[in-house]
């Protein structure tokens, strides 16, 4: 699911959790500018191919999840 942080509503849903499903909804989104993220693999590889231009960010839950040492 892709959500958008500024309004914290849905945008879309990905067929998959492969990284050329995410790289071909963020390139046809050129003014994308950040892309905020889990370490998921797939995802730093869908984000940098399909959103260049954009920043990657990891996401809120996950950084106090990962301090807390939680897995």
């Amino acid at each position: 699911m892709l959500v958008d942080v500024e309004s914290r509503r849905p945008v879309d849903l990905l067929p998959d959790r492969e990284a050329s499903s995410l790289a071909a909804w963020l390139a046809k989104r050129p003014d994308i500018e950040i892309v905020c993220r889990d370490r998921a693999p797939f995802f730093a590889e869908g984000a940098t191919a399909g959103a260049p231009q954009a920043t990657q960010v990891a996401d809120r839950w996950h950084l106090w999840h990962n301090l807390g040492g939680g897995r």
